[in-house]
């Protein structure tokens, strides 16, 4: 999970964070790429594509 977020938030930053083009990109969720691209704003890349333990 941890490469597939960071292709994810990479992809969208190289599309100067267009999540629509991410979205159809790549088939993800339009709210989970929004949310990614919020943390990596606001926090930088490494919070971003943290992933939860469960």
């Amino acid at each position: 999970m941890y490469e597939e977020k960071a292709k994810i938030v990479s992809l969208c930053i190289a599309n100067n964070n267009d999540y629509e083009v991410t979205v159809n990109k790549l088939k993800v969720s339009y709210q989970q790429v929004c949310s990614w691209g919020r943390k990596y704003t606001a926090n930088g890349y490494e919070v971003a594509i943290i992933v939860r333990e469960l």
